[in-house]
């Protein structure tokens, strides 16, 4: 089976490369944005049409979520419309599309994790980019949609890496403390993409909406002392309120997952937070 994956140059993407080095049974297509940009129909509708695509995967995002506030008409272009017209694309061409979006679609309001069937109210412009994104898939193609939270890896820009900076130029460092959801390592989550993947070759996928974050929660605060103990970085770390941080956009303050769907449907067992970091750590440690 051949797949297509476009937004090839972020976190996912790179991680996907990674993944299919060692996947002999699909044939992959990475895009990065410079050769096909999501928000150009024409490249879109080119690279589709290229070859006989069993599966597409959407890693293309626009994802500075505050910066999302200023720019609405990308973020809604590129996280919303864009998808649209590629989930029209998937249909004409036959294709599957599988689509990551995010815990941002929820409003924070919970006090348990939110399963698949929980009404989005996206409480930010980037939130409610990734829900038009979502709506505008449904019932267009057969698709698979992912939601998934705080991705962290050894690639590009995350809060990881940015602790990881910070801890060692700084004695002491202010991080949010009252939003609350679950790290997730695109190793982790690339691993289940390439498992849906062969579900799908082998005509044992039923598609649909399903929730994947790793095991646990935590707030950003400990999640950054944590980051600081396993590298044995000596800098405190304090907690903050979200109105003390000051952030131009709006956060969910309860954004934790239910996962309970994608375990039971693929019978995969879900590392914790703590372990798949920690990897992430000492990857970056070992560079």
């Amino acid at each position: 089976m051949n797949v297509l994956v476009l937004g090839a140059g972020g976190q996912l993407g790179l991680e996907l490369k990674r993944c299919a080095l060692t996947e002999n049974s699909l044939q992959f297509t990475f895009a990065e944005r410079a050769e096909v940009d999501i928000n150009n129909p024409s490249q879109l509708q080119s690279a589709l049409s290229s070859r006989e695509y069993g599966l597409v995967i959407n890693c293309a995002a626009y994802t500075q979520v505050d910066q999302a506030e200023e720019n609405q008409s990308l973020a809604l272009e590129t996280n919303g419309t864009s998808v649209g017209i590629l989930a029209a694309l998937c249909q004409r061409n036959n294709a599957h599309l599988l689509h990551i979006s995010t815990d941002y679609v929820f409003d924070g309001m919970s006090t348990v994790p939110y399963f698949e069937e929980a009404i989005p109210a996206p409480v930010n412009v980037y939130g409610r980019s990734k829900l038009l994104g979502e709506q505008l898939i449904i019932g267009k193609c057969h698709y698979t949609i992912i939601r998934t939270s705080w991705i962290c890896s050894s690639f590009g820009s995350n809060f990881v890496k940015s602790m990881l900076r910070a801890g060692r130029s700084n004695d002491s460092l202010n991080v949010v403390a009252d939003q609350v959801g679950s790290p997730t390592s695109t190793e982790d989550l690339g691993g289940l993409l390439m498992l849906i993947a062969q579900r799908l070759k082998g005509m044992s996928w039923p598609g649909g909406i399903y929730h994947y974050s790793s095991k646990g929660q935590t707030n950003w605060c400990d999640f950054a002392r944590f980051i600081m103990a396993e590298a044995n970085i000596a800098c405190e770390v304090n907690p903050i309120t979200t109105a003390e941080f000051g952030a131009v956009a709006q956060r969910p303050l309860y954004s934790k997952l239910s996962t309970n769907k994608i375990v039971q449907t693929l019978g995969i067992t879900i590392a914790d937070w703590q372990t798949s970091v920690g990897r992430i750590i000492k990857e970056l440690e070992a560079e």
